[in-house]
């Protein structure tokens, strides 16, 4: 019963190893190694495969965010200038009022 289980595993292997084109000869007593090294390789394959799709995935990921931070960059300067300039004008309006109410209390005296 165990060689007929080791035979039919050792020709599902067999086949496995033709359709990657491995045809060297392959015995019996080493068909357990071979099958623990094609199951190893194939797992390291969709391993990689999957680790890709994540790396390209980041890749882009990566790309999209230094797109906007260009544009942020871009953008940033303008929006600082804008912003001083706001703010000046708010300090020149408060100092306007200020005199304008001194120069009222002035008149009322």
């Amino acid at each position: 019963m165990k060689d007929s289980v080791a035979e039919v595993r050792y020709q599902a292997l067999r086949l496995r190893l033709n359709d990657l084109h491995y045809y060297q000869p392959l015995s019996l007593g080493s068909s357990v190694l071979a099958e623990s090294m094609l199951a190893d390789l194939i797992e390291s394959v969709e391993s990689f495969q999957v680790m890709k799709v994540r790396a390209d995935k980041q890749s882009k990921r990566f790309k999209d965010c230094f797109s906007e931070l260009n544009g942020l960059r871009h953008e940033n300067p303008r929006l600082q200038a804008e912003n001083n300039s706001l703010h000046q004008e708010l300090i020149e309006a408060g100092e306007g009022a200020e005199r304008q109410e001194a120069d009222i209390r002035l008149c009322l005296r």
